[in-house]
């Protein structure tokens, strides 16, 4: 209870609060669980900071609308997207050296599994992006 001198909190500001910590909230909880046994489950806020191309790999609402990987890189492909999952995971860790470092680890070992799988397709249309993604994690880990 209140004391009639004290101002109360006006209902804008705690909603604004709440819509300030519910994202964090969510994502602090999605950084929780790094592999569920079936592949990555990111939540919804995750998915919008992925690349569109990504979007129907982890929502099937996505699917057959243009949000898909491109064709003409092989089946390896599906590593690219966790890659950018935990590579997003580990800029969101800044404060905790130790979940920053897994993340890390875990989007260069995505990321490598996904540079062998399209060593035999020269024409792979994303080739440029994966070496780019791979050049951004190494010079996070202090690796170049």
């Amino acid at each position: 209870m209140r004391r009639p001198d004290q101002p109360a909190l006006p209902h804008a500001m705690l909603l604004f609060l709440i819509g300030l910590l519910l994202p964090a909230l969510a994502l602090a909880q999605a950084m929780k669980k790094p592999w569920d046994g079936s592949g990555f489950s990111p939540n919804a806020l995750e998915i919008t900071r992925l690349p569109k191309m990504c979007w129907s790999q982890f929502d099937s609402k996505f699917r057959g609308t243009g949000f898909e990987l491109p064709g003409g890189c092989g089946g390896g492909m599906n590593h690219l997207c966790p890659s950018y999952i935990s590579l997003n995971r580990a800029k969101s860790a800044i404060a905790d050296a130790g979940a920053r470092g897994y993340w890390l680890n875990v989007a260069r070992d995505h990321v490598e599994y996904t540079i062998r799988a399209i060593a035999n397709y020269p024409a792979c249309p994303l080739r440029e992006e994966v070496m780019r993604l791979q050049a951004e994690i190494r010079g996070l880990q202090g690796r170049r």
